[in-house]
C-alpha cells in the first residue's frame, strides 16, 4: 500500500520544497504492518544548496541573492517489528535508472543514532530565544515569547509554548523499530542535481517484507523567493507557486554573539498565524 502525503514547500533559510512518501508493507489485511517505509525528497535552492549554513540563509533572504545553484536530497527510512531471517540485518533500496544512484542504495543499520550535542558540563547555557509568528509589518501583542536557555536547562519551560494541534509523524527510528536501516550512510553516494525519482522502486532485505512501488511524481520545483524592503522599514518575503505544493512555511532564524564569543539573543520568525512552528509539516 503506497499513501502520498502533503507536500510542503518550506522557505527556511534559503529555500526547500519536499515531498514524502510513506510506505506501509503488510502480511496479511488483518496482521497491521510488519514494517514501515519513509522517503523524504527534498529540492534546495539559492545558498541552501550551497551549504552556506545560516549566514548564507539571512543574505539571501534579505537581499543578498541566492544565485541559481539547485540540489536534491533524500532521506530514506526502514523500520520494521521483525528481526533479520538470518544473519545480520540487511535491506536495499533499488531504483530506476534515472536517480543515478547505482543499481540500490544499501540502508544501513547503525548501533546507535547520534544525539544532538548538547552544553559542556558544567557550563550554564546562556542566551535567549525570541520567538515571533504570523505576517505583518509589526509584531502583535503577546509577541515575542521569550525563551531562556538558562530557565529552560533549569526545567522551567514557558507555558503554552508548544503546541499539539499538530501530530507530528516522528517515521520509522531506531528507536521504534526491532530493527531500522537508512540512508544516507556512510557509501558516499548522494542524490544529484539531475537525479529524478518516477519509476519502478523495490525495497528487499532480510527483515521486511518486499516492498514493489512505483512513483509518478518527482523531486519539486526550486521555490524561488525575494525580499524588497517597506516605508515602515519591514522586509516583505515573496516567492513564486510550486505546482502541486499544497502549503507554504516561512522560517527566519538569526541571532549574535555575546561578549567574549558568548551565545547572545537569537530571534526566529515563522509565516504561521498561529503559535505553530512547523515541526509537524514537514
Amino acid at each position: 500500500m503506497v499513501s502520498h502525503r502533503s507536500k510542503i514547500a518550506l522557505a527556511a533559510l534559503g529555500s526547500a520544497a519536499l515531498i514524502a512518501v510513506p510506505v506501509i508493507a503488510q502480511r496479511k489485511a488483518d496482521s497491521g504492518p510488519v514494517a514501515r517505509y519513509d522517503m523524504r525528497a527534498g529540492t534546495l535552492s539559492g545558498f541552501a544548496a550551497m551549504g552556506g549554513g545560516m549566514g548564507g540563509g539571512m543574505g539571501m533572504m534579505f537581499g543578498g541573492g541566492g544565485g541559481d545553484k539547485l540540489q536534491h536530497e533524500l532521506y530514506l527510512r526502514l523500520g520494521s517489528s521483525q528481526a533479520p531471517a538470518k544473519g545480520g540485518p540487511k535491506a536495499d533500496h533499488f531504483m530506476p535508472p534515472n536517480a543515478k544512484l547505482g543499481k540500490s542504495v544499501a540502508l544501513v543499520t547503525p548501533r546507535e543514532e547520534r544525539e544532538p550535542e548538547g552544553f559542556p558540563e558544567g557550563q550554564k547555557p546562556k542566551g535567549r530565544l525570541l520567538v515571533f509568528w504570523g505576517c505583518g509589518e509589526h509584531a502583535p501583542k503577546g509577541q515575542p515569547v521569550i525563551i531562556d536557555f538558562a530557565k529552560i536547562a533549569a526545567g522551567q519551560v514557558p507555558p503554552g509554548l508548544w503546541t499539539a494541534r499538530i501530530i507530528r509523524d516522528w517515521g520509522p527510528s531506531l528507536a521504534n523499530s526491532k530493527t531500522f536501516g537508512r540512508w544516507p550512510a556512510e557509501d558516499h553516494k548522494f542524490v544529484k542535481p539531475d537525479s529524478s525519482l518516477p519509476g519502478p522502486h523495490r525495497v528487499a532485505g532480510t527483515y521486511s517484507p518486499e516492498m514493489n512501488f512505483t512513483l509518478v511524481n518527482d523531486f519539486m520545483a526550486p521555490l524561488r523567493s525575494s525580499t524588497g524592503t517597506l516605508p515602515s522599514g519591514a522586509t516583505l518575503l515573496k516567492w513564486g507557486a510550486i505546482t502541486n505544493a499544497t502549503g507554504y512555511l516561512a522560517t527566519l532564524i538569526g541571532g549574535k554573539m555575546g561578549p567574549g564569543g558568548e551565545m547572545g539573543d537569537m530571534v526566529m520568525w515563522t509565516s504561521s498565524a498561529a503559535r505553530e512552528f512547523g515541526g509537524g509539516l514537514d
